[in-house]
C-alpha cells in the first residue's frame, strides 16, 4: 500500500500455519523499518512451547488473549523464568516481559 503518501503505515502480513496453530507475524525490519516486531499466534490446543530455558538479544513482551473474549483465556498458562525456571501462572489481563539477556 506504499503507493500513497501514508500507505507505508498500513501493512499486511499473511496468515500462516505456525508450530502451535495459525499465526500472523509482523517483523520490524520487513514491515516497519524498525527493531520492533509482533507475532500473533492462535494456540489451538495444549502445548509445551519451549522445553528448556533460553534468552534473546531483544526484549520480548507476551500478551495472552482469550478466543471468545479478552477476559477469559479458557485455560491456564504457566511460564518458567530464569535458569531455575521459577513458575508463574499467567491470568487474564496480565502480560509478561522477558528482558534481553
Amino acid at each position: 500500500m506504499a503507493e500513497t503518501k501514508y500507505g507505508k503505515y498500513v501493512v499486511k502480513a499473511p496468515l500462516e500455519n505456525g508450530d502451535f496453530g495459525p499465526k500472523i507475524d509482523f517483523t520490524g525490519e520487513e514491515h516497519y523499518g524498525s527493531d520492533f516486531s509482533l507475532l500473533f499466534a492462535h494456540i489451538t490446543e495444549p502445548c509445551l512451547m519451549e522445553d528448556s530455558p533460553h534468552a534473546h538479544d531483544f526484549d520480548m513482551y507476551l500478551y495472552f488473549l482469550g478466543k471468545d473474549t479478552m477476559a477469559d483465556l479458557g485455560t491456564e498458562i504457566e511460564m518458567g523464568f530464569g535458569e531455575e525456571q521459577e513458575i508463574h501462572t499467567i491470568l487474564p489481563h496480565q502480560a509478561s516481559i522477558s528482558p534481553r539477556a
